[in-house]
């Protein structure tokens, strides 16, 4: 009796497809997780992402689109840092801070700094200051 994959499975596929650039491969994945979990947002973003760094914007939209229709955000990145022993998280985009010009202009510098010295961002991170 043969056994039926579960999301994990083809959660796992989904993720090699993604990083490999396997858009068949990720769009057969996805097919079956939109059956089996459709309120998993990180399923369609990772999808969304795979067609757009193809060029496949049109196929990226769709699948925003049927986020959107069925109520799904995109959940923003944070991160949590210990600095001087006080525990700060740090949310995408977020300028909610005193000081977020001042972050975002060394953050900026930063990155710019990377790139001198070769560092090239992947696409997929969809990374915006």
């Amino acid at each position: 009796m043969p056994i039926e994959p579960s999301a994990k499975v083809w959660g796992a596929l989904l993720h090699g497809a993604s990083i490999y650039g396997d858009v068949e491969m990720g769009k057969f994945a996805c097919d079956h997780l939109f059956e089996i979990e459709p309120e998993q947002t990180g399923n369609y973003i990772i999808m969304a992402n795979l067609y757009s760094r193809y060029g496949r914007w049109e196929e990226a939209g769709k699948i925003r689109e049927r986020m959107e229709e069925i109520g799904l955000q995109k959940i923003r990145g944070s991160s949590w840092i210990e600095t001087s022993g006080r525990l700060r998280e740090f949310i995408a985009k977020d300028m909610s801070n005193e000081m977020s010009d001042e972050i975002y202009a060394l953050l900026d510098g930063l990155l710019g700094l990377m790139r001198e010295e070769g560092y090239i961002l992947q696409e997929e991170l969809d990374f915006e200051l």
